[in-house]
């Protein structure tokens, strides 16, 4: 059996950026924190079309869901950092990727709660992490 490879990798792209902002206190300051969620869908057309048989062609995808967190100071100062843990959503459809483009899209569109959720959760479980970040930079302006 042939398998028909397409990969196609991009940045989903929505109307408005994934985001989830937050204020946290530092040595009596407040510290904005914003949290962005980068998507990546991956796409691969598996499966034959035997000329007198019907199509086996489907298309699994998965979007891997990358959160960047952002810590930006009152002076300005921004410290960036992105965070280890990944989430993927994945699925497949009949046909081909470059058929079913949108509607794959379309149904990650309709789980952009699933994404949500996790920038939320992601940013709940970053909480020490982020303080020790915020201490280690303030340490080392200070030197």
């Amino acid at each position: 059996m042939n398998i028909l490879w397409l990969a196609v990798a991009y940045t989903m792209s929505l109307d408005a950026p994934i985001t989830h902002q937050v204020t946290v206190e530092h040595a009596g300051k407040p510290v904005a924190v914003t949290y962005d969620a980068e998507v990546v869908t991956r796409m691969k057309t598996v499966g034959t079309t035997p000329p007198p048989r019907p199509s086996s062609e489907r298309c699994r995808w998965k979007a891997s869901v990358t959160v960047i967190r952002q810590v930006h100071s009152a002076s300005g100062a921004s410290l960036n950092r992105t965070l280890p843990e990944v989430k993927e959503i994945s699925g497949q459809r009949p046909g081909t990727c470059m058929a079913g483009r949108k509607a794959i899209m379309a149904e990650l569109d309709g789980k952009i709660e699933r994404v949500r959720e996790h920038l939320r959760a992601t940013a709940e479980a970053d909480r020490p992490t982020l303080l020790a970040d915020i201490d280690a930079a303030r340490t080392l302006a200070l030197n």
